[in-house]
């Protein structure tokens, strides 16, 4: 278990905050790049099923996040994992992005072998609504993520 809320801390908080540099989805004439670190992550989990690691085992983080560059506040996030019962399946996730003008979503699989993943932008709330994207995620601690934001028009 203590793998799994590493895994999910790390690789989910990178999407949360990838995407809380987001503006608005169609304020733009091309792709926009964001680069965001969450930090201050706490986890929880709730192990269903079999003892121990196993199918279905749930995840809850939030974090805070903050600009790559310079350490501003960014926003904050919560995201929430299902284990899919190995280290190689990794866990299915979606997470929320809590912004000044709304909200930004993204889903993913969570990688528990390697410290990179990369979700999906889902949609958003606000000046969000219509985000479409991808982030890409590096756990680069327990508690601490970079995340990779790409905004398409």
């Amino acid at each position: 278990m203590r793998k799994q809320v590493a895994a999910i801390a790390g690789a989910a908080g990178l999407v949360a905050a990838a995407l809380a540099g987001g503006g608005a989805a169609g304020a733009q004439d091309g792709p926009r790049t964001l680069r965001l670190v969450s930090v201050e992550q706490r986890c929880t989990t709730a192990d269903n099923g079999r003892r121990g690691e196993s199918l279905g085992d749930l995840g809850a983080c939030r974090g805070s996040l903050r600009e790559a560059r310079g350490g501003a506040v960014a926003g904050r996030a919560h995201w929430t994992c299902v284990y899919l019962g190995s280290e190689r399946a990794g866990s299915d996730c979606g997470a929320v992005v809590t912004l000044p003008g709304g909200t930004l979503q993204a889903a993913g699989a969570l990688s528990h072998t390697s410290a990179r993943s990369e979700w999906a932008i889902t949609g958003g709330t606000g000046d969000h609504v219509g985000a479409r994207g991808s982030v890409r995620l590096e756990q680069l601690s327990a508690t601490r993520t970079a995340a990779t934001i790409t905004l398409l028009p």
